[in-house]
């Protein structure tokens, strides 16, 4: 690993900006030259999503794209159908190369940069692989603003606060690392289970509220 970061060098070198994306980005009317970079990157973005899954990793870049677009095949980035001279176009294909690199410059975006992370959470709870892995997959969820835009590089808040508050007990309970990734699995999942609940509470607060409201206009 590079210095104190989770991620390796090779990895980190992947998080580099294209060095056409300032002229993409401040181009008023794009050309078919222009719109081939960008495919050409949207094509990496899909093979890297495409490699994250078929190696059953959990990635938070990954289930970010997922969250925002929806289950599709290994198609989540595309310049089909754009026309780079027009300019409804173009501007739609300078957002979704936004995307893109958003995407790109995310560690956990490939497939090494994703084991490199969950072998991080594996070894900072004591505990196998395929355990951690399990565990980064529940425990870490896209940040979504007021405005529906999912931040696709604030995940770990979920995972850092579950750590913090399991590994205060670990050093008072005698468990080996498989017994104690099984408790702390469970723990997870029953701290889910209680915000899904309060979700839902608040969910039929509000709609409770709202047809109130409703009935008092009428």
């Amino acid at each position: 690993m590079a210095g104190n970061t989770i991620f390796s060098r090779k990895v980190l070198l992947t998080l580099v900006d294209d060095p056409m994306r300032q002229k993409i980005l401040e181009q008023e009317i794009g050309t078919d030259a222009l719109k081939k970079v960008i495919a050409k990157e949207a094509q990496k973005a899909n093979r890297r999503i495409q490699n994250v899954l078929s190696a059953g990793y959990a990635s938070p870049a990954v289930k970010a794209v997922i969250a925002e677009r929806g289950k599709k095949g290994f198609t989540y980035f595309s310049t089909a159908g754009l026309n780079p001279k027009n300019k409804s176009d173009w501007e739609r294909l300078k957002y979704e190369y936004g995307r893109i690199e958003a995407f790109l410059n995310n560690p956990t975006s490939s497939a090494t940069g994703a084991k490199q992370y969950i072998k991080y959470q594996a070894q900072s709870l004591g505990i196998p692989f395929e355990n951690a892995n399990r565990i980064v997959d529940m425990a870490t969820s896209p940040e979504i603003d007021n405005n529906g835009n999912i931040n696709i590089f604030n995940y770990s808040s979920i995972l850092d606060s579950f750590r913090n508050d399991v590994m205060v007990t670990k050093d008072t309970m005698e468990m080996d690392a498989g017994e104690y990734a099984d408790y702390l699995e469970e723990q997870l999942k029953e701290g889910m289970k209680l915000l899904d609940n309060e979700f839902e509470r608040e969910k039929n607060k509000f709609f409770r509220g709202f047809m109130g409201t409703i009935k008092g206009i009428k």
